[in-house]
């Protein structure tokens, strides 16, 4: 009776293991893969979202009319694309998954080409927006990420283990 009891208490352990295993091993190579993630999120329509929401984000002061609203909306959308919201979002993607991994270097988002796109489709991009995005826009600027390293570190290991405890439970 009691082996048979330890032999069902052992075979759900060895399934528990097992699934958990594959599970985080799927969550490392599908959902923390910039490139796998980036793909997925264009096969949602979400650089398309961005490319629609972002102009509409954007306008001029308030005291612009309607029609100047729409034409500066309508000059962003052009210089906004999905091709940059997908080149920007699997940079900083990749800056994340390389630190998250790593620990080095801070993740940063360079927008710093954004004013000459927007002066090459007609926006008049002063001196006051070169400035605003002339530096990288640091994600770890104040350590609150200083944390996710050591999580994944954590993360990686037990994905490891996982493999050994099923490896041993057999």
């Amino acid at each position: 009776m009691f082996k048979r009891l330890l032999s069902h208490l052992l075979i759900g352990l060895a399934t528990f293991t097992l699934t958990a295993t594959f599970f985080m091993w799927t969550i490392d190579s599908r959902l923390l893969e910039p490139t796998v993630l980036n793909g997925e999120l264009q096969k949602a329509g979400v650089f398309e979202e961005f490319t629609n929401l972002l102009p509409q984000i954007v306008t001029p002061d308030e005291q612009a009319t309607e029609q100047e609203k729409q034409d500066m909306a309508q000059k962003i959308s052009k210089a906004i694309d999905a091709d940059y919201v997908h080149d920007k979002l699997l940079a900083v993607s990749t800056s994340l998954a390389t630190f998250m991994k790593s620990g080095e270097p801070d993740p940063k988002l360079d927008l710093s080409d954004f004013p000459d796109r927007l002066m090459m489709n007609g926006v008049e991009a002063g001196d006051d927006i070169q400035s605003k995005f002339k530096d990288p826009v640091e994600l770890n600027k104040d350590g609150k990420l200083d944390m996710i390293p050591k999580v994944y570190k954590t993360f990686s290991m037990v994905k490891w283990a996982g493999v050994f405890v099923f490896a041993g439970l057999l």
